[in-house]
């Protein structure tokens, strides 16, 4: 009766410890596994105690018994509070991981938060000052652009102006120079008619 009340008691422990939490399980089924172990051991003692005394005297023989069976309580309880035991301390344990572990993600998003609003001042701040920088170099360059192509300009009038201005001069010279070949013909003309006659 007494290994049958054991038995339950080990039974009950191990439900309450699964109903907790997983990893007090394990824990707590080494640790019934253990008790009895040494129940087990404890009551096997105690048969060959009590055997042994009922050989020389039954007195000693219902002693024995009552200690065994006192042993067996005293084990049972020792396991009982050592599952508590290690269950009140699983689920404090557990408890105050996920608290660290939430306080530490709490904390790396703030940084990272942090670390990217800075990132994006910087950028902005950057992007400023260049656009700061750049823009008066866009708008020299861009009269300087403009100079070139009007120069450009000016140097095509100039060079269309010479160009006109030369054709201008060979026509005159191709005029000039066709009147007197033509004066020459009329002059000479007669000469080589006489001459020839």
């Amino acid at each position: 009766a007494v290994v049958v009340v054991a038995a339950v008691v080990v039974v009950a422990s191990v439900v309450v410890v699964a109903a907790v939490v997983a990893a007090a399980v394990v824990v707590a089924a080494v640790v019934v596994v253990a008790a009895v172990v040494v129940e087990a051991a404890v009551v096997v003692a105690s048969v060959v105690v009590v055997a042994a005394v009922v050989m020389v005297v039954d007195v000693v023989e219902v002693v024995g018994v009552v200690v065994a069976a006192v042993l067996v309580v005293v084990v049972v309880a020792a396991e009982v509070v050592v599952v508590t035991v290690v269950v009140v301390a699983t689920a404090v344990v557990a408890a105050a991981v996920v608290v660290v572990v939430a306080a530490v993600v709490v904390v790396v998003v703030v940084a990272a938060e942090v670390v990217v609003v800075a990132a994006v001042v910087v950028v902005s701040a950057v992007v400023a000052a260049t656009v700061v920088v750049v823009a008066p170099v866009l708008v020299v360059a861009a009269v300087v652009v403009v100079a070139a192509v009007v120069a450009v300009v000016v140097v095509a009038a100039v060079v269309v102006v010479v160009v006109v201005a030369a054709e201008v001069v060979v026509v005159a010279a191709v005029v000039v120079v066709s009147a007197v070949v033509a004066a020459t013909v009329v002059v000479v003309a007669p000469v080589l008619v006489v001459a020839a006659v």
